[in-house]
């Protein structure tokens, strides 16, 4: 795949007022720059998620110095805030190429529909069948929840909403990102269409300086520091704004070739910031585990903000330099495949594990070391396996369809000619 530089090959609007007047004046959206590097990032990212999801129940818990490690991948580059900020910079550039052109609601929602519903209600109605054949082990509701309720918080995108709810089946546990980004589809391309690019800088500015606040008074003052708060913070989707603001505000600033140049003239900046945010994540985590006074408070409120501004410093080094050796290896066949099938991948990968130990194994997991140990590469193979005939057979078909592509006329799926999705 050529490097971005050379693929912005069309002229590079000289303001963000002109990046939405672009396209619209000729009924067409700007041709949207490639980040190959961006596809082995996601691909990297689920990998790593999926990885501590296998070791996080029972085998960090028997390995105090695996526990350690898995706590600072929380806190590293690497962490699931990643998802967040690329899926801001993706969206929030295509909406900005776009926000002035014909149909511009109807496209955006059709093509997020393709892209996220067939797969997702697919993996809820298997959900829902092993609710009712297979209760227990991690399928009942919580106390106070009814089963009709229970259901329909993952088929209506609620779910994020009722920490119990998340924590109570590791089958569609995962499914809670995919709910604070639904809430973000929703209100984004409304703001992007509706304010001007200065407003919406503003916006996007004070959510970013809201959101920890928000966490902050919801641990302390809403949740009275129980964990049911703690976990809200992880999870409510306002909790998580910051992160998708941060997105579409470095999208905002891509566009802009005086702001690019910026970026790529301090990049040192961003190199630093990303191992100073990761430290000061890791400095606050540490305070709250000592007990320090207003540590928890100042952990989940300033220390996700820290995790989240490594995130963002990471991407700008990666979209700023190409043919750096990280990158390089990003742009790998292998880590853009995996980019590629994240979307599945991360759907299902905890729920493939949980169900070989339900109906194969019949004992939970997490009780036995050497055999959590045993599943997981057998886990992980599986699930690469649906994914990859997921992609070749549901998401790429209807994903083209959405866009207009002829059946017969169906590219090879093959990394760096399918549809970057975000």
């Amino acid at each position: 795949m050529r490097p971005v530089d050379q693929a912005e090959v069309q002229p590079v609007p000289t303001s963000l007022e002109s990046v939405s007047t672009q396209g619209s004046q000729t009924g067409h959206a700007p041709k949207a720059p490639r980040f190959p590097q961006l596809d082995g990032l996601r691909g990297l990212a689920a990998v790593g998620v999926v990885g501590y999801h296998y070791t996080v129940v029972g085998a960090a818990h028997k390995l105090p110095l695996l526990g350690r490690a898995l706590n600072l991948l929380e806190m590293s580059p690497l962490s699931l805030d990643v998802f967040f900020i690329l899926s801001g910079f993706l969206i929030g550039g295509m909406l900005l190429r776009t926000r002035n052109a014909p149909h511009y609601y109807k496209t955006f929602y059709q093509r997020r529909f393709s892209r996220i519903f067939p797969l997702y209600y697919a993996w809820i109605a298997l959900f829902s069948v092993l609710y009712f054949v297979g209760q227990g082990w991690g399928l009942l509701p919580p106390q106070g929840y009814s089963g009709a309720f229970y259901l329909a918080s993952f088929a209506c995108f609620f779910q994020s909403f009722f920490p119990a709810i998340i924590k109570s089946t590791y089958i569609v546990m995962p499914t809670w990102t995919l709910a604070v980004e639904e809430y973000f589809y929703l209100l984004i391309p409304v703001c992007v269409r509706r304010l001007s690019s200065r407003r919406l800088a503003q916006l996007l500015l004070t959510v970013i300086v809201l959101a920890p606040l928000f966490r902050g008074v919801l641990f302390k003052y809403i949740g009275h520091r129980n964990d049911w708060a703690d976990i809200a913070t992880r999870i409510w989707p306002p909790c998580r704004a910051d992160a998708l603001a941060m997105g579409v505000l470095l999208a905002m600033a891509w566009s802009v070739p005086e702001i690019r140049a910026w970026l790529h003239n301090h990049l040192p900046l961003f190199r630093w910031g990303i191992f100073a945010c990761s430290g000061l994540a890791i400095l606050f985590a540490w305070m709250a585990e000592a007990s320090f006074h207003h540590s928890r408070v100042l952990n989940v409120s300033l220390g996700r903000s820290a995790v989240e501004l490594s995130c963002f410093c990471f991407i700008v080094f990666l979209i700023c330099r190409p043919q750096a050796a990280f990158s390089r290896f990003l742009t790998s066949s292998i880590m853009r495949e995996f980019g590629k099938i994240s979307y599945c991948l991360y759907l299902i990968h905890w729920g493939v594990y949980w169900m070989i130990f339900r109906f194969v194994l019949h004992v939970r997991f997490g009780e036995h070391l050497w055999l959590d140990v045993v599943v997981a590469p057998f886990a992980f193979l599986i699930s690469f396996a649906i994914a990859e005939l997921s992609w070749n057979y549901l998401e790429l078909p209807i994903l083209l369809r959405a866009r207009g592509v002829r059946g017969q006329l169906l590219p090879p799926a093959i990394p760096g000619h399918e549809p970057q999705p975000a």
